[in-house]
């Protein structure tokens, strides 16, 4: 029998920490919670199901898209694939009636993957092909995350930038 009841675990913890293997495993999950006798902390569970989304790549996308969420602010698509002429790049987020892109800057992204001269370069450019072909680039970082009111307002000040520049 599986308690679904609520811990330590935030709606937020549990949304990143099943961010990886959704598909098979939320709907796995839902008939699980249907089937269950144990009723306690199933709505819980049910929210977190809900809040996920395979779209999110990593801990730092799942946890922006659930703070962006909660934000006055029109929704971005996650993962729009833009093509420039050397390629096609692939965002994190993105408002594309805005021309608008937020990346999220983790260490990962420049220290773990490969030689950080070469991530580095190969963000330049990726971020250059963008900007050519007319898009802006937010960018933020963990330490962004901790102060919703002030990412809000960067992302506001952004898209009147972008809607600006669109005009």
């Amino acid at each position: 029998m599986q308690d679904f009841s609520p811990n330590r675990s935030s709606h937020q913890s549990g949304v990143v920490a099943h961010r990886g293997s959704l598909a098979a495993d939320a709907a796995r999950m839902r008939r699980m919670l249907t089937e269950s006798p144990m009723q306690r902390g199933s709505a819980r569970a049910r929210r977190v199901l809900d809040a996920l989304d395979a779209h999110s790549e990593s801990a730092c996308e799942t946890r922006t898209r659930l703070l962006l969420s909660r934000m006055r602010l029109p929704l971005p698509s996650l993962q729009v694939a833009i093509g420039a002429p050397h390629g096609r790049y692939r965002t994190d987020f993105a408002w594309e009636e805005l021309g608008l892109v937020l990346e999220f800057d983790g260490r990962g992204k420049y220290f773990e993957h490969r030689p950080t001269d070469e991530a580095l370069f190969a963000e330049r450019c990726r971020e250059r092909a963008l900007v050519e072909q007319g898009w802006s680039i937010l960018r933020i970082e963990w330490q962004d995350l901790a102060d919703p009111q002030g990412l809000e307002r960067r992302i506001r000040a952004a898209m009147d930038r972008a809607l600006t520049k669109r005009a």
